[in-house]
C-alpha cells in the first residue's frame, strides 16, 4: 500500500514537472515570436558616424547604417534612433532563446525516459520477490568428509 502511494506521488511529480516545462516552452515560443521580427531590423548593418564641415567650417556629424552585403548599402539616419542599441543585440538573445528551447525539448524527452524507468521499477517491485538470504548455520555440512 505504501509503495502504491509513493508511486502515485512520483507520477504526480512527473506530471507537474511536465506541465511546468510545457508552460515554460510556450512562454519561450511566445517571446521568440515577438522578438524575431525586431531582431531583423538592423541585421547586417553597422552604425557609422560621419564627420562633416559646414560652410562656416563648423564640424558636426551624421549617423549612417552601412552594410557590405545588403541593399541599400548606406542608410542615412541623421541622429541615432532611440531603439538602435536595444535592437542591435537582439540577434544574440534570439540565439540564446533558441538554445533554451532546445534544452527544454531535451528535458521533456529525458522526462519521458524517467517516467518509463519509474514505471518499470514499480512493475519489477510487484513481480520480483527477493529470495531469502541463507545464514551459515542453515547450510548443511557433510560430516563424512572430515
Amino acid at each position: 500500500m505504501a509503495s502504491l502511494q509513493i508511486a502515485e506521488t512520483k507520477e504526480a511529480k512527473l506530471r507537474e514537472a511536465r506541465k511546468v516545462l510545457r508552460e515554460l516552452m510556450e512562454t519561450v515560443d511566445n517571446v521568440l515570436a515577438d522578438i524575431e521580427g525586431y531582431s531583423k531590423t538592423y541585421d547586417g548593418y553597422w552604425l557609422e558616424k560621419t564627420w562633416v564641415h559646414n560652410k562656416l567650417k563648423k564640424k558636426y556629424f551624421y549617423y549612417y547604417l552601412k552594410s557590405k552585403t545588403k541593399k541599400p548599402k548606406s542608410i542615412y539616419l541623421g541622429t541615432i534612433p532611440p531603439d538602435y542599441y536595444l535592437l542591435k543585440d537582439l540577434k544574440q538573445y534570439v540565439a540564446k532563446l533558441r538554445y533554451i528551447q532546445q534544452l527544454l525539448v531535451e528535458l521533456l524527452a529525458n522526462l519521458d525516459h524517467l517516467e518509463f524507468a519509474t514505471k518499470t521499477v514499480e512493475r519489477l517491485k510487484k513481480i520480483y520477490v527477493p529470495k531469502a538470504k541463507l545464514k551459515a548455520k542453515d547450510i548443511p555440512v557433510d560430516s563424512s568428509s572430515s
